[in-house]
């Protein structure tokens, strides 16, 4: 009949290390608040500008017409025009983020 030795059991000391986890940041842009865009400058919100050509009055003036005016044909009479900045949305992609809502 064959022995068997028994195995002797090594201790070994697991050294144990403490390791911080990260702290999750938040990352949302403040100049936008995540949205990703912020009011236009330009228009302040609205999304129109006074129209250049008429300088916001409607009319400009006609040597051709009975009254000496006419509608003006830029702003189609309505002394605003769409803002450049814009296009008439009154919001512009945030510079800070990119339009991500986000600066991680």
């Amino acid at each position: 009949m064959a022995t068997f030795k028994k195995k002797a059991k090594v201790k070994t000391k697991v050294k144990e290390t403490k390791v911080e986890a990260p702290v999750e940041e938040d990352t949302t842009c403040t100049d936008c608040s995540g949205e990703g865009e912020t009011m236009c400058p330009e228009c302040d919100v609205n999304g129109k500008n006074e129209c250049g050509d008429c300088n916001g009055s409607c009319e400009m003036s006609c040597d051709h017409c009975d009254n000496g005016t006419r509608e003006c044909s830029e702003c189609s009479g309505e002394g605003e025009v769409d803002c450049w900045n814009c296009d008439g949305s009154g919001n512009i992609e945030c510079d800070a983020c990119d339009g991500i809502g986000d600066t991680s």
